[in-house]
C-alpha cells in the first residue's frame, strides 16, 4: 500500500495520532492511525487491526489493513491501522450545536445500539464508548476507536459479565445525553431514564428507547384506545370553552350530566363543564398497571402518575393536616387540595389515592390506613400511590368526583 500523508486529523497525546492520507494504488483517501511505542503494554497494532476487522458493520468504522509506515513525525518505521476516512463530526461536537431533531435522535441512537450489538456479537466490547467516539457521517452514526484489549474471548465469566455491564452503563449515559440535547420532550426523556434504571440488557435499553420515542399521541377516537396526550393538562384547563375542548380532543367517548369522558391507554380523563359551557374541572384517573408521563398540576415533583406518592405532593411538609379523607358506600380516599403559581394566576389542583371496596374496574389499586377516630393518616405518605389528579377552577371547588369504574 502506497500512502501519502496529507494532514493530521487528531493527536491522541502521542499514543495514536490519526492522519488523513491518500492510498496511491487504490486512489482513495483513508484515515491512518499511527500506533506508537507508548501503546506497549496496552495493546499492539496487529491485535488492534484484527479486532476492528472482525467488526464489519455499517455503524462501526471500517478497517482496510494494517501497515508498516514511515512515521510522518519522523519517528521511523511504525505500525499503522488504515481505516475508512470519515467526513463528519463527532457526536460530542454535534451536542454543542442546536438541539437534535427527533429524527436525528432516532437515527443516531438506534445506529449506536446496532453497532454495539454487533460488537458484542463478535465476543467483544467497545471499552470506551462516549460521545467523542461516535462520528456523525451524513445522518448516520459510526462508532470509532474500538479498544480491542477488551475482547471478551480472553476474559473469565465474571470479568466478561462485568465488562458488558460497564459497557451498557456507558450506552445509557450516551443515550441520555443525546435525549437531553434534543427536541424530545422532558417527559419522554424521563420515561427512558426511569425505564433503564439499574443494570439491564441491551435489548431492554432498545425497547425502552422505542417506547420513549413513540411520538404518536393521537387525540381523536379510534377503535383502539389512543395514548393520553402528554400536554393534556397544559391545554385543557378551567374556563376553556367546550367547543375548544372538542377541537383539541375530538368527540368524547361518553357523556353524562354535563361531563365528558375520554378513555386512553393509560388513563380515563373526565372533564366537567359549567352551565355556561366552560371547563370547571379536569380529572385524570390512572388505569391499573400503567404510568402517565404527561404534565401534571403539582410543581413539587416530576415523577409520573403511577409512581407519584402522597409524599411527593406534600413536598416534605412535616404536618399531615393537609391530607383529607372521604368515604362512601363503595370507596374511600385520601387527597390533597392546593394551589401554586403567582398571585392572581393560581393553578388549583387536587391529587388523591382512591381505594374501591369492590367492582374497581381498571382503576390503579392503592392501599393506605386511615384512623377515623383521630381523623389522620396512619400510613407513611411515601407508600401511598396517587391514582388520580385534577385541576379545578378554584380552591373552593368540591373535590372532583369522577367515574372510578374504568372500563376495558
Amino acid at each position: 500500500m502506497q500512502l501519502r500523508f496529507i494532514s493530521l486529523i487528531s493527536n491522541d497525546g502521542g499514543f495514536a495520532n490519526v492522519w488523513q492520507a491518500r492510498d496511491e494504488k487504490l486512489l482513495r483517501d483513508v484515515a491512518v492511525k499511527i500506533i506508537r511505542n507508548a501503546s506497549v503494554g496496552i495493546s499492539n497494532a496487529l491485535d488492534h487491526a484484527r479486532a476492528l476487522a472482525r467488526v464489519q458493520h455499517p455503524n462501526v468504522v471500517v478497517v482496510h489493513a494494517i501497515e508498516k509506515v514511515n512515521d510522518p513525525d519522523g519517528q521511523g518505521l511504525v505500525d499503522a491501522v488504515v481505516m475508512e476516512l470519515l467526513r463528519g463530526k463527532t457526536l460530542g461536537y454535534r451536542l454543542g450545536e442546536a438541539p437534535l431533531t427527533q429524527d436525528e435522535v432516532q437515527t443516531i441512537s438506534f445506529g449506536v445500539l446496532a453497532g454495539v450489538r454487533h460488537i458484542h456479537a463478535q465476543n467483544m466490547v467497545h471499552g470506551d464508548l462516549h460521545e467523542h467516539n461516535v462520528m456523525i457521517v451524513g445522518s448516520e452514526a459510526k462508532i470509532i476507536d474500538l479498544l480491542h484489549r477488551f475482547s471478551l474471548a480472553s476474559l473469565s465469566l465474571d470479568k466478561r459479565e462485568n465488562q458488558i455491564v460497564l459497557e451498557l452503563r456507558n450506552v445509557k449515559t450516551l443515550l441520555h445525553k443525546l435525549l437531553c440535547h434534543s427536541e424530545v420532550s422532558p417527559q419522554q426523556t424521563y420515561a427512558f431514564t426511569e425505564a433503564t434504571r439499574g443494570d439491564i440488557s441491551l435489548q431492554q435499553i432498545e425497547s425502552a428507547l422505542h417506547d420513549a420515542l413513540d411520538d404518536d399521541p393521537p387525540t381523536h377516537l379510534r377503535l383502539e384506545h389512543p395514548k393520553t396526550p402528554l400536554n393534556l393538562l397544559d391545554l385543557v384547563v378551567p374556563d376553556l370553552h367546550r367547543d375548544r375542548v372538542r377541537g383539541l380532543l375530538g368527540s368524547p367517548d361518553f357523556v353524562w350530566n354535563g361531563t365528558w369522558g375520554y378513555r386512553y391507554q393509560e388513563t380515563q380523563v373526565e372533564i366537567r363543564f359549567t352551565e355556561s359551557d366552560s371547563v370547571s374541572a379536569v380529572t385524570v384517573a390512572l388505569c391499573g398497571g400503567k404510568k402517565y408521563y404527561g404534565s401534571h398540576p403539582t410543581a413539587h415533583t416530576e415523577r409520573p402518575l403511577g409512581e407519584m406518592t402522597l409524599a411527593d405532593v406534600l413536598n416534605g411538609c412535616d404536618t399531615l393536616d393537609r391530607v383529607e379523607f372521604f368515604k362512601s358506600l363503595r370507596t374511600r380516599e385520601v387527597f390533597i387540595r392546593d394551589r401554586w403559581g403567582p398571585t392572581g394566576a393560581w393553578t388549583y389542583y387536587a391529587c388523591g389515592a382512591l381505594d374501591v371496596f369492590s367492582g374497581a374496574g381498571l382503576l390503579e389499586p392503592v392501599e393506605f390506613e386511615w384512623d377515623e377516630e383521630k381523623n389522620r393518616l396512619v400510613s407513611d405518605p411515601a407508600t401511598v400511590i396517587i391514582n388520580w389528579m385534577s385541576i379545578t377552577a378554584s380552591l373552593s371547588e368540591d373535590v372532583p368526583s369522577f367515574n372510578w369504574y374504568i372500563k376495558a
